[in-house]
């Protein structure tokens, strides 16, 4: 009778220790997201959808990028229990900065606009319960729009 208590214990002390490991939700972890990006019309909001996703445990080294953006970007931010941990700005996949040696060797600067691109970003998560928003900010719009809200 001792025997078949003591096994029911042990049985029971490495479940517990493996629902430990399995619930674990501070685990660093790099998510990185691929998506496609169209506009239907000129002064229409962008649409946003998931192509894929993809994660991993590990870390992302800091990288500081001293970028600047015509004024049109998107900004993504994470959340954690609905708590702001994270954000970062990428220049938008839909307007295009084009640099060039043009006629007479002249630099030359062209913007344009394309209708469907695709993009990818990678982000720095803890835990699971987190979810992102991406939002869009354009030069010629005074509000900035809400684009996604994805669970991850």
């Amino acid at each position: 009778m001792k025997v078949i208590v003591l096994l029911i214990l042990f049985a029971s002390c490495g479940l517990t220790k493996q629902n430990e490991r399995n619930n674990n939700t501070d685990e660093n972890s790099v998510v990185s997201l691929a998506f496609n990006i169209r506009k239907e019309k000129q002064d229409a909001k962008s649409v946003i959808e998931l192509i894929k996703q993809i994660q991993s445990p590990g870390t992302i080294k800091n990288q500081n990028e001293n970028v600047s953006y015509s004024g049109n970007y998107l900004s993504i931010y994470t959340y954690k229990n609905k708590k702001l941990t994270d954000s970062m700005t990428i220049e938008h996949p839909l307007y295009k900065h084009l640099e060039y040696v043009g006629a007479n060797n002249a630099f030359a600067v062209k913007d344009t606009v394309v209708t469907k691109e695709e993009f990818f970003i990678r982000l720095q998560i803890q835990g699971r319960s987190n979810e992102i928003k991406i939002f869009e900010t354009l030069k010629n719009k005074p509000k900035r729009e809400e684009l996604i809200s994805l669970k991850l």
